[in-house]
């Protein structure tokens, strides 16, 4: 319903958020269960689990146009030079 009510009265804006997706595989499977071991279980990802089902998310709330990416696709998209400086600092 939050999603709902931004697009009602919010008629131009841009929203990110980091969202959980891709359960089933190794690092999903480890999250999850995580989760469910600190009495937080992630109440959505099972019904989103992928970026193509987050973008049908928003478009049935009327927030379009729609985009969704991994942090992946993202990493990739910031100059390689900002990147090796932020992985250093780890």
């Amino acid at each position: 319903s939050l999603l709902r009510w931004i697009a009602s009265q919010i008629h131009r804006s841009f929203l990110a958020w980091y969202e959980q997706v891709e359960p089933v595989d190794g690092f999903g499977r480890v999250m999850c269960q995580h989760f469910v071991q600190m009495q937080s279980a992630l109440q959505s990802i099972h019904t989103y689990p992928d970026t193509e089902s987050q973008v049908r998310r928003l478009m049935t709330c009327d927030l379009l146009p729609a985009h969704a990416i991994n942090m992946n696709t993202l990493l990739e998209l910031v100059p390689l030079d900002i990147r090796r400086q932020v992985f250093s600092l780890e």
